[in-house]
């Protein structure tokens, strides 16, 4: 899950490229399993890791 997390964060990537890139059957199901894994669906981990991104962007 890890490469998926990277991908999210640092990459343009679709959830549903990502998923048949890592193997998963279809996009339900990496989406399931990043849910179970990381506590968030992958859109809503993309948007909220990019957010603090740019949070600690602009209080630096």
């Amino acid at each position: 899950m890890l490469l998926a997390q990277r991908a999210l964060r640092d990459g343009d990537v679709g959830v549903g490229s990502l998923a048949v890139e890592l193997g998963y059957s279809s996009e339900s199901a990496f989406s399931n399993a990043f849910k179970r894994e990381v506590g968030e669906s992958p859109l809503r981990y993309r948007y909220r890791v990019r957010e603090e991104q740019r949070s600690f962007r602009v209080g630096v």
